[in-house]
């Protein structure tokens, strides 16, 4: 049986879906917590500082969630 693939070779395998945008609703909360996770954890590279990354995140709410 093969060695399962590493984080790094999954990184060069896979494309994470971007995000939802989030518009407020509580019930949609974790689901965007959970996308904006992933895309991170699997794209690190695009975000070299945390200021990076919360602007990018910032840029996929909406509605009352933005305000």
């Amino acid at each position: 049986m093969p060695d399962a693939p590493t984080i790094n070779e999954l990184k060069e395998t896979l494309r994470v879906k971007l995000p939802d945008t989030y518009s407020g609703n509580r019930k949609e909360l974790e689901v965007f917590l959970l996308q904006v996770e992933l895309y991170q954890h699997f794209n690190d590279e695009k975000f070299p500082t945390q200021e990076s990354y919360a602007l990018w995140t910032a840029s996929y709410l909406r509605g009352e969630a933005l305000r």
